[in-house]
């Protein structure tokens, strides 16, 4: 579960820079934005191995 909320705060971060890559690009500052819009898709990938991890519940067998 703690692995977890570091995926989600990594992912919060990112879409974060995404944000800053979006208002680069409106500004005409094009290799911060590049490097932003990385890290947002870094977000969109930790969003896509948080959402597919399985949780500590699903992986007990009784």
């Amino acid at each position: 579960m703690r692995c977890r909320g570091v995926v989600y705060a990594l992912a919060a971060f990112s879409l974060a820079a995404l944000a800053a890559s979006i208002a680069l690009a409106y500004l005409g500052r094009a290799l911060p934005s590049l490097m932003s819009l990385a890290a947002g898709l870094v977000a969109l990938a930790s969003l896509a191995y948080a959402y597919r991890s399985p949780t500590p519940e699903a992986e007990q067998t009784t």
